[in-house]
């Protein structure tokens, strides 16, 4: 098994060099990061979330004796974080994956569905581009002043941002972003090991 990993992506040949498997939750081009993960991320959205019970508790425990009451709240919040983070707030992966041997390609991407169809139908692999500049700037001008009121400092907010991205088109004219992100250098390595499994699997097809 050859595997190679880089920012929020992992990619992996098995099987001697017969399947690939690919998988990233780094696949939406959109400004919905730039928040930081150190800021804004799951086990915060976790925290927020778990919040209520807690406070639901306090309020139906309300006659109680105040030990018990925070009890039952600390353990609600607990409880109520656990189930937020395993199945609310998980992390979500796109995942590719191809079969040298039978031909086959089956791509998943949350929210979207799932996708079966053959590797002859991928017309090809690209690295791509896009520049997303910096909307509403009297909101973002607020929210920067909210962070350093709390002592942080929001990196590159309301800056225009560059991402790369790596796009698989298929023969019917569909094209899906498989991939997204700040660095270069893990676009242009998604892009060319598709591309050779793609390549070396066309060969191996036209041999039999």
């Amino acid at each position: 098994m050859r595997a190679h990993e880089g920012a929020g992506y992992k990619l992996m040949i098995t099987g001697d060099g017969k399947k690939l498997l690919f998988r990233t939750p780094s696949y939406r081009v959109e400004r919905g990061s730039i928040l930081s993960a150190g800021i804004y991320n799951l086990e915060l959205s976790s925290m927020i979330a778990a919040a209520v019970p807690a406070l639901a508790a306090l309020v139906l425990l309300a006659g109680q004796k105040t030990a018990f009451q925070y009890a039952a709240a600390i353990l609600a919040f607990v409880a109520g974080f656990l189930l937020f983070r395993v199945f609310v707030f998980k992390k979500r992966e796109l995942e590719l994956m191809m079969d040298r041997e039978n031909g086959s390609a089956f791509l998943h991407i949350p929210f979207r569905g799932e996708k079966a169809f053959s590797m002859a139908d991928v017309e090809g692999v690209s690295a791509g581009r896009q520049r997303l500049g910096g909307k509403n700037p009297e909101g973002m001008e607020l929210v920067e002043k909210i962070a350093l009121h709390h002592g942080t400092v929001v990196p590159d907010f309301g800056q225009e941002m560059e991402i790369y991205t790596v796009e698989m088109k298929l023969r019917d004219g569909r094209s899906m972003v498989i991939y997204s992100g700040r660095e270069k250098d893990a676009t242009a390595e998604i892009t060319i090991k598709i591309k050779e499994f793609l390549e070396s699997g066309f060969f191996h097809a036209q041999e039999n």
